[in-house]
């Protein structure tokens, strides 16, 4: 992880992104990129219909659409809190309420009550009766951490852990990833916005992660250095 050109040029970053601005001109390409990362189909002009008030498009799943809707909902919540220091269980419940209000009101907020694996893994995460323990044990980890990690490897390592959870039977990804960019925001940085191009890659390492998680922590590293360079060139 290169942290001195991580660091300098969040400090031409910050310069140039006050935290509205950052909001705004981050959120077309966030969500976008989420939602195919998740096997979402619409595309970025679609994206940026609904962001502007459309309750319908043509020829395209209406589920999609309201789980856009819902994810537009989380990432303005997740600008709300990145002005807190502290992470809860509740965050991810409510990130998970949110994302799925309008598309699947069985799901949403709710922490799945059967054993799970995540696509592409041989490792069964945790068994149901344990998610909110471990979940609260998470959280608390990542608060009494800050300051021994540098902020970006803390934010990959949540990423992680969560992952590996699995507390919930849809939207793992997203909340992993809202959180993961909840504790870069806290501490100054863009969010990290992982491409469709580099898909294979993301979940592959995220896997390797349960023996070496360093190239994981390395590649969402590069994709904050990524951000603060495109964001300044």
């Amino acid at each position: 992880m290169n942290v001195e050109k991580i660091e300098a040029y969040r400090k031409e970053f910050h310069k140039r992104y006050p935290a509205a601005k950052l909001q705004q001109d981050f959120k077309l390409k966030y969500i976008y990129n989420s939602a195919l990362l998740d096997g979402g189909s619409l595309s970025a002009a679609d994206v940026e219909m609904v962001m502007n008030g459309a309750e319908a498009l043509a020829d395209k799943s209406m589920t999609e659409m309201l789980e856009v809707k819902g994810h537009l909902s989380a990432y303005d919540y997740l600008f709300l809190q990145a002005e807190t220091r502290r992470l809860s269980a509740d965050l991810a419940l409510n990130f998970h309420q949110l994302l799925y209000q309008e598309a699947d009101l069985t799901q949403a907020g709710c922490f799945r009550l059967y054993e799970a694996m995540a696509p592409g893994s041989l490792h069964t995460s945790c068994t149901p009766q344990r998610i909110g323990i471990e979940l609260m044990r998470l959280t608390e980890w990542v608060n009494d951490e800050r300051g021994k990690y540098h902020p970006v490897e803390l934010a990959a390592q949540l990423h992680k852990r969560f992952a590996f959870i699995r507390p919930f039977n849809i939207g793992n990804g997203k909340v992993a990833r809202l959180l993961m960019n909840l504790v870069l925001l806290q501490d100054g940085y863009p969010p990290a916005i992982i491409a469709p191009s580099e898909k294979k890659e993301y979940y592959a390492l995220l896997e390797e992660a349960r023996r070496d998680d360093k190239p994981f922590v390395n590649f969402i590293a590069r994709q904050v250095l990524n951000a603060e360079q495109a964001a300044v060139v």
